[in-house]
């Protein structure tokens, strides 16, 4: 069994989809949609960092990427038969995929070793290349053999790969599930770190995929005009070199070169080469084309005036926002890593979705965005709040979000399983979920109110159900015995 770093984590989840840079692969992400995903790692549920790390990865993914998503035990509790192709392999499906984790529910069983089996037909692995990702926090659980499926898999695909990110796991769970990656030739992986995690994912991405990138967009620039001359011009700049100290000139050229500067680029190249002495005429006679000629060729290699202009215009016509949150009005700021923030276009789309155009963690992100109007979608733990606003161009403007949150800290040394539920019941007598925890402390946010809290003992006694307030912009401490 291999354990790798963890921004190796990262080259493989996005190296999977694309090979080389270039050609896109199908594949598809298993994720862990179990009711163990409510426990914690560094005191966040490892949903919560799965999901985030998940959407730093998929911001990066090449067009060309076929990449689409399967989840198990978001549906329903105790069914080894929850597992669904929520997001059919194609290109451009990161913003699909992100909604949808975004949107399940952790509340099921962990099968996912017929997880695997089903993403591996939908991508017809027999008859073409194809690659499962599968991110788990748990072994399999629906009596079934993840080893014996790796080498079915191996043996009857069409160069299929399955690699195994662990998420939090034991050595010894990792073991268990190791097998699958390795019978194919994939990778395990394993994670335990949730800040390391999301580090390693945001550096090896960014590094990953740019190489592939730049190389074609020189190639573009350079054949634009200059081909043809470029072979002639290129002796030009050490000729270039020894008119450089003519400054002189360029000084009064500014005041005309405005209109005529179309018109010399095309003489330039003409009149050196055919007839020397035509270029001699106009150094004597009109003095501003002469050095508007030199200085056409000499501010062409300096990359830095191309540059600073376009980046000075998208700093003018952007908007600068910072986004912020507070527990209550004029109550307390939240200083947390764990804020989430995105940017959505005001206006929605045709089918009544809107256009994510970005995205931070953390109290205080900051974003460049385009003029106009715009929603914040801020969540931290349970509480998710909207707060549209607008922004002009050039304009530094402050976004607070208000979340009418409370923060809740329960303390059940003999509990081995807590969970925050609604009050009320629906149709069905179910209660609402905002939150599990497993053993330990377990502190979470969540919209002010009043909630129940059940605790599933160690000693196999009766469950126990407290009832509890959380306070609008407080702090509310509960220990159960």
């Amino acid at each position: 069994m291999r354990f790798l770093s963890r921004g190796a984590i990262a080259a493989m989840l996005l190296g999977c989809a694309v090979t080389s840079g270039h050609a896109a692969e199908r594949a598809i992400v298993v994720f862990d949609a179990s009711g163990s995903m409510w426990g914690q790692i560094d005191g966040k549920p490892k949903q919560v960092v799965a999901r985030d790390t998940l959407r730093s990865v998929l911001q990066t993914l090449p067009s060309g990427a076929e990449l689409g998503l399967m989840a198990y035990g978001h549906r329903e509790k105790g069914s080894c038969a929850d597992i669904e192709l929520i997001v059919p392999p194609a290109a451009g499906t990161a913003s699909a995929i992100t909604q949808a984790v975004d949107g399940l529910k952790f509340v099921g069983k962990t099968p996912l070793t017929a997880a695997v089996r089903q993403a591996a037909e939908a991508l017809k692995y027999t008859e073409q290349k194809s690659t499962v990702i599968l991110v788990t926090d748990g072994v399999e659980s629906c009596e079934a053999d993840p080893c014996a499926l790796g080498r079915e898999l191996e043996q009857a695909g069409v160069d299929f790969t399955a690699h195994v990110v662990g998420f939090g796991l034991t050595a010894d769970e990792g073991r268990e599930v190791a097998c699958l990656a390795e019978s194919t030739g994939g990778k395990y992986l394993q994670a335990s770190d949730a800040e390391g995690l999301r580090q390693a994912l945001a550096t090896a991405v960014a590094s990953s995929p740019e190489p592939a990138t730049p190389e074609p967009a020189p190639p573009v620039a350079t054949p634009a005009v200059p081909a043809p001359a470029a072979q002639s011009v290129e002796p030009a700049p050490p000729v270039v070199a020894e008119p450089a100290p003519e400054p002189a000139a360029p000084q009064p050229a500014p005041a005309e070169p405005a209109a005529p500067e179309p018109t010399p680029p095309a003489a330039a190249p003409t009149e050196p080469a055919p007839t020397p002495p035509v270029a001699a005429e106009p150094q004597a006679e009109p003095a501003a084309p002469a050095p508007a000629m030199p200085e056409a060729p000499a501010a062409a290699p300096q990359p830095a005036e191309p540059t600073a202009a376009p980046a000075n215009d998208a700093a003018i016509d952007a908007g600068h926002v910072t986004v912020n949150a507070l527990y209550a009005p004029a109550g307390m700021r939240v200083d947390a890593s764990g804020l989430d923030v995105r940017i959505f276009k005001a206006r929605p789309n045709a089918d009544g979705t809107r256009e994510q155009v970005a995205y931070s963690f953390g109290a205080g992100s900051k974003f460049d965005l385009a003029a106009g109007d715009h929603v914040a979608v801020v969540k931290l733990d349970q509480v998710e709040v909207e707060q549209p606003f607008n922004v002009r161009a050039g304009e530094t403007k402050d976004v607070t979000a208000i979340l009418n949150a409370g923060i809740l800290e329960i303390s059940a040394p003999a509990a081995k399983d807590i969970k925050v539920l609604s009050t009320t019941r629906d149709a069905q007598g179910e209660r609402k979920q905002f939150g599990q925890g497993f053993g330990g402390p377990y502190r979470t946010t969540l919209p002010a109110g009043d909630y129940v809290v059940t605790t599933d003992r160690r000693d196999g006694t009766a469950a126990r159900e407290t009832a509890v307030r959380v306070r609008l912009g407080g702090r509310t401490e509960l220990t159960i015995e």
